[in-house]
């Protein structure tokens, strides 16, 4: 099975340099990533508050309301911020002709995909990542913390937990068909800063890459570009993106 990236044409150093970038949850465009229904939690953890000296002082309900709010605010910001210091993901599709993922990763069409081999070695459980490729789930419901947290759960459940955690989305994004590589920010092969962000960058063999879509919007610098790179990649197979001409949709053909 080929799984696929969806790219903008500046990210053309992706296919030069045989490097691509796994993104932290707090630089994912979307904001529930990594954030579990904290109802439970948050409940006890304002008990325990309000049981301290502190909040003994504030015996009034809106006082008491205003300090859940801020409470939830930093908890939902605190478990963001922890989970992109340690872990990582790379979002790839099951699908290379969907027209909102070209507009909305490709940079409108003008952008470019890439087929990888689902069977490479990076993409199974291993040293890298524990889980390899996993599909995401698209739920209606988002995954409830409990209110004692991870602590009260056997490794089995914890293991489960991570799943619905990690791996499970709300059913807008299903048209995104998400199959997604999850691991270490220590693991990454190299790191630059963009704008005082890491971008954590990891290493892919020539091998893995199966095809390379260019988008029918792409410029013809760009494409000339895109072509001469796909030839040093063997078991690549060069293709465009071009739209259907008798109904609304993407025809993906062979380049000519």
């Amino acid at each position: 099975m080929i799984v696929y990236k969806y790219l903008t044409a500046d990210r053309i150093d992706v296919l030069e340099g045989q490097q691509i970038r796994f993104t932290q949850p707090s630089a994912l465009n979307d904001p529930f990533e990594c954030l579990p229904n904290l109802s439970l939690y948050r409940a006890k953890l304002v008990q325990r508050l309000l049981e301290t000296e502190e909040g003994r002082a504030l015996e009034d309900l809106p006082h008491q309301n205003e300090i859940a709010g801020e409470t939830l605010f930093d908890l939902c910001k605190m478990i963001i911020d922890e989970i992109s210091k340690s872990f990582v993901f790379l979002s790839l599709s099951r699908i290379r002709d969907s027209t909102l993922m070209w507009s909305h990763y490709a940079d409108s069409h003008k952008g470019f995909v890439v087929g990888f081999e689902s069977d490479s070695p990076i993409f199974r459980p291993n040293s890298l990542s524990d889980f390899g490729l996993m599909d995401i789930e698209y739920t209606k419901e988002r995954w409830i913390l409990p209110e004692d947290g991870l602590s009260s759960m056997s490794d089995n459940e914890v293991d489960s937990a991570n799943l619905r955690w990690f791996f499970s989305k709300c059913l807008e994004w299903k048209y995104e068909s998400e199959i997604r590589l999850m691991t270490r920010t220590d693991r990454a092969n190299s790191v630059q800063m963009l704008n005082g962000t890491p971008v954590y960058l990891f290493d892919f063999e020539s091998e893995m890459v199966r095809e390379v879509i260019v988008g029918f919007r792409m410029n013809s610098l760009q494409k000339n570009k895109l072509i001469r790179l796909t030839g040093k990649f063997p078991h690549a197979k060069l293709y465009n993106a071009l739209l259907a001409p008798e109904h609304f949709g993407i025809e993906i053909q062979p380049y000519e």
